[in-house]
C-alpha cells in the first residue's frame, strides 16, 4: 500500500486536500449569526488537538531538536496560518453578506507563495510565470472593485480580512514545506494544531467570544475539524513533503474553484440543463478537453447563473435551442438518420412556443448550413437535402395554431403598451452593443468605464472568435456554428432596436451560452502551439466571469420584497385587507403571501375617466377580475385594518386616502413599502 501511495505525485494529494477545503466556506456560512468566527476556530482546534494528542510530544521533541528556526516556523504555521488566518477568513464569510469575494481572493495565494518560496526556500519560478502573475493581479483588482477604475473602500473589511488570510495561508504553505525538510508530516500536522489552539484560545478573551456556542453548531464544527481539518491536512502535508511550495500553492487553486462552484449550488444556483447541453455540443464539434473547459466556463457564466434562478422562460429557451443545435449536428454527421431531424423539429417547435426569439436561431441554422455548403474543401450539401426543407415546414405547421394569437397581439400593440408589457425598453445607442457584452459577463453595463477599457472586452472576444474560426479544420466547421449562434442574434436584435427597442439582456441569454464555448474552443486550439497564451486567456476570462458572479452574489438579503411580505405575514390579524398598487407588486406579493387574505390590486379610474384596470392582453390575462379594487372606499364593510403595498420613492399611489384612515406603521424592503392603516 505504501508503495502505491509513494507512486502518486505529491501534487495530487495537495490538490485533493484543497478541493476538500472547497466545502469549508459553505459550512462556515451556515453558522452566520449564531457563532462567532473565533469560537468556531477555537472549537476546531480543541477537537484537532484531542485527536492528534498522541503525536504531540514526539512532535515537540522533534521541532526543538531541529532548532529555533523550525520552532519559529511551527509557531507561524499554527498561530498564523491555522488560527489567525482561519478566524479572518471565517469572519469575512459570516460577518458580511458577500460569499464570493472572500473565496475568490484566495486565488492570490500562489503570488505570495511564489515570492516567499523564492526567499525562504530558493525555489525560483520560471520566467513564464509572468503570464499568470499579471492576469492574476488584474483579476484580483476586478474582484475587489465593482468599478475597477473608480475604486472605493466599500467592502474594505472583507477584502482586508480575506487578503490577510490568503497571505498567511500562503506563508503556511511555504513554511510547512520548510518544516518538512526535518520533520515528518504527522509532526508538522500536530504542531500546526497545537500552536493554533494556543493562538485561538488567546483570541477568545481579546475578541470577547465564548468558548462554546450551541449543540447544532458544534456538530458543524466537528465536521470542519474532521473533514476539512484533519483528513484534508493529513493529505496536504503528506503531499507537501514531495512537492515544491510553488507547485503546491498552484495545486491549492482547486480550493477557490471548488468553493465557488459549491457555493453556486449551495445557494440554489445550479448548472441548468442548457449548460449541460452546451458541454455535449462542444464534445460533438471539438475535443473532450474543449468540452470540459466549456462546462467549467458555462457553470460560471453570470447571465446563465442569474436567469437559471427565475421562473421565466429564458433558461428553458436555452435548453430547447442548444438541444436543437445538437440534433442538427448529429443529423449533419448522419444525414440518413431521420430520427435526428425529428428531434430537431420537436425541440425547435417547443422553443417557438417558449419565446419568439427562436426565429433568430432558425436564421442562424440556415446561414450556417449555407456557409458550409459554399466554403471550399468539403462543401457539405446538407442544406440541399429534402429532409431539411420538410423539417422546417413541419415546424411551421406545428406552430400554426399559435399564429392567430401572434397576429392578434401585433394588432393590439397599443393595448400591450397601456399595460406596460411593451414600450418600456430604453432606446439603443452604438454603445449599447459593447455594454450588452459587459452585462452578460459581469452583470454590469460597463458604461462608467473609460472608452478604451469599455471596448477592450468586446474586441478581445472578437479576436478569440477569430482564433476559433481560423484554426478550425473540421468537416462540419463547428466553430462557424458557434460564432453564428452567438453573434448573429445579438447583432440582429441590436439593429432592429434602433427601430423598436428590444435589446434586453435576458432576451439574449440563450444565445450568450455560446460565449464560454467559443472561449473554450479557442483556448483548446491555442494550447497546442501557444500554451502560455491559452492559459492567460483562460485565466482572464474566468476572472471576468467571477466578477459577474460576485455582482450576482452581492445582494442585500434584508432588502428584498419577500422580507417586506414576511413582515406583513407575521403582523397580520384576521380580518386585515391587503391592497397592492401595481401589477408587478401584486404578482410578487401573492407568491410570498402566507395569510388567509386575498390581496387586491388597486385600479383607480384614469384621469380621463376611463377604467384603470388592465385590459385583456399581456399581464391582464394572468389574473381574474375579482382582484381589482377601483376605489379604497369599496373595501368590504367592517374592515378594521388595511395594508397598502406601494412603491418606495414615488408620490403616494393611493392618494387621496379616505377620511378616517390612520397610519399605524410602515416597513419597506426591495423597493416596496407596506403601510398599515387603522380605519376609524
Amino acid at each position: 500500500m505504501s508503495m502505491r501511495l509513494a507512486a502518486i505525485p505529491g501534487v495530487v494529494p495537495v490538490a485533493v486536500a484543497a478541493a476538500m477545503w472547497g466545502t469549508d466556506p459553505i459550512i462556515r456560512k451556515t453558522m452566520s449569526g449564531s457563532t462567532t468566527a473565533t469560537t468556531i476556530v477555537f472549537g476546531e482546534h480543541v477537537i484537532l488537538v484531542a485527536l492528534t494528542l498522541p503525536l504531540l510530544l514526539p512532535a515537540l521533541r522533534a521541532v526543538f531538536r531541529a532548532g529555533p528556526r523550525y520552532v519559529a516556523a511551527a509557531v507561524v504555521v499554527g498561530a498564523g496560518a491555522s488560527a489567525l488566518a482561519t478566524i479572518l477568513f471565517t469572519d469575512a464569510l459570516i460577518g458580511h453578506s458577500d460569499y464570493i469575494t472572500p473565496v475568490v481572493i484566495q486565488k492570490v495565494q500562489p503570488l505570495v507563495a511564489v515570492a516567499a518560496a523564492a526567499v525562504l526556500l530558493g525555489e525560483r519560478p520560471r520566467s513564464r510565470f509572468a503570464w499568470f502573475f499579471l492576469p492574476a493581479l488584474v483579476g484580483f483588482w476586478l474582484v475587489n472593485q465593482p468599478s475597477p477604475l473608480h475604486p472605493s473602500a466599500q467592502g474594505a473589511v472583507v477584502i482586508v480580512e480575506a487578503t490577510a488570510a490568503a497571505v498567511l495561508w500562503a506563508l503556511g504553505t511555504v513554511l510547512g514545506r520548510y518544516m518538512s525538510r526535518e520533520l515528518e508530516f504527522q509532526h508538522v500536522l500536530s504542531l500546526r494544531f497545537f500552536f493554533g489552539l494556543i493562538a485561538s484560545a488567546i483570541a477568545l478573551p481579546i475578541m470577547g467570544a465564548p468558548a462554546y456556542s450551541n449543540g447544532h453548531d458544534t456538530v458543524l464544527i466537528l465536521y470542519l475539524a474532521l473533514v476539512t481539518g484533519l483528513a484534508a491536512l493529513t493529505l496536504y502535508y503528506y503531499g507537501l513533503q514531495r512537492t515544491p511550495a510553488v507547485l503546491a500553492s498552484l495545486a491549492e487553486l482547486t480550493y477557490p474553484a471548488v468553493a465557488v462552484i459549491a457555493g453556486i449550488y449551495a445557494y440554489n444556483q445550479h448548472l441548468n440543463w442548457s449548460q449541460w447541453l452546451g458541454v455535449w455540443l462542444m464534445d460533438l464539434i471539438a475535443t473532450r478537453r474543449a468540452a470540459l473547459l466549456a462546462g467549467f466556463l458555462l457553470a460560471l457564466l453570470p447571465t446563465a447563473v442569474r436567469y437559471s434562478q427565475e421562473v421565466r422562460m429564458y433558461s428553458l429557451l436555452g435548453l430547447w435551442l442548444i438541444g436543437a443545435t445538437i440534433a442538427l449536428v448529429y443529423w449533419i454527421r448522419h444525414p440518413r438518420r431521420t430520427r435526428y431531424l425529428v428531434a430537431y423539429v420537436l425541440l425547435m417547435s417547443a422553443a417557438f412556443y417558449t419565446h419568439y426569439f427562436t426565429a433568430l436561431c432558425v436564421v442562424c441554422h440556415w446561414l450556417y448550413l449555407g456557409l458550409i455548403r459554399v466554403l471550399p474543401a468539403y462543401r457539405v450539401r446538407t442544406i440541399q437535402r429534402p429532409g431539411w426543407w420538410l423539417a422546417n415546414v413541419a415546424i411551421v405547421l406545428i406552430y400554426l395554431p399559435w399564429v392567430p394569437n401572434l397576429i392578434d397581439l401585433i394588432q393590439h400593440m397599443d393595448l400591450l403598451k397601456a399595460n406596460g408589457d411593451v414600450g418600456w425598453e430604453l432606446p439603443v445607442t452604438f454603445g449599447s452593443l459593447p455594454s450588452m457584452i459587459w452585462s452578460l459577463l459581469t452583470q454590469d453595463d460597463g458604461e462608467n468605464l473609460p472608452t478604451l477599457i469599455f471596448i477592450a472586452l468586446p474586441l478581445a472576444l472578437l479576436a478569440i472568435a477569430g482564433v476559433a474560426l481560423a484554426r478550425d479544420r473540421s468537416v462540419i466547421r463547428g466553430s462557424i456554428l458557434l460564432v453564428i449562434y452567438t453573434a448573429l442574434p445579438m447583432l440582429l436584435v441590436f439593429a432592429v432596436s434602433f427601430i423598436s427597442p428590444v435589446f434586453i439582456e435576458r432576451y439574449l441569454t440563450a444565445y450568450a451560452l455560446g460565449l464560454p464555448m467559443i472561449v473554450a474552443l479557442a483556448v483548446d486550439r491555442l494550447y497546442s502551439g501557444f500554451r502560455m497564451l491559452a492559459l492567460a486567456v483562460l485565466v482572464l476570462f474566468v476572472g471576468v466571469e467571477l466578477v459577474g458572479l460576485k455582482n450576482n452574489a452581492t445582494v442585500d438579503t434584508h432588502d428584498q420584497i419577500n422580507v417586506m411580505v414576511d413582515y406583513v405575514n407575521q403582523h397580520f390579524v384576521a380580518g386585515d385587507q391587503i391592497v397592492t398598487s401595481d401589477m408587478l407588486w401584486y404578482l410578487a406579493y401573492v407568491y410570498y403571501n402566507r395569510t388567509d387574505a386575498k390581496p387586491l390590486l388597486y385600479t383607480p379610474p384614469l384621469a380621463n375617466g376611463g377604467s384603470g384596470r388592465p385590459n385583456g392582453y399581456g399581464f391582464g390575462t394572468l389574473v381574474t377580475q375579482d382582484i381589482y379594487l377601483d376605489r379604497l372606499d369599496n373595501l368590504p364593510k367592517g374592515t378594521g385594518r388595511v395594508w397598502l403595498i406601494g412603491t418606495v420613492g414615488v408620490p403616494d399611489e393611493f392618494a387621496p386616502l379616505p377620511v378616517g384612515w390612520k397610519n399605524a406603521g410602515i416597513t419597506q424592503a426591495g423597493g416596496a413599502n407596506a403601510r398599515l392603516f387603522v380605519l376609524h
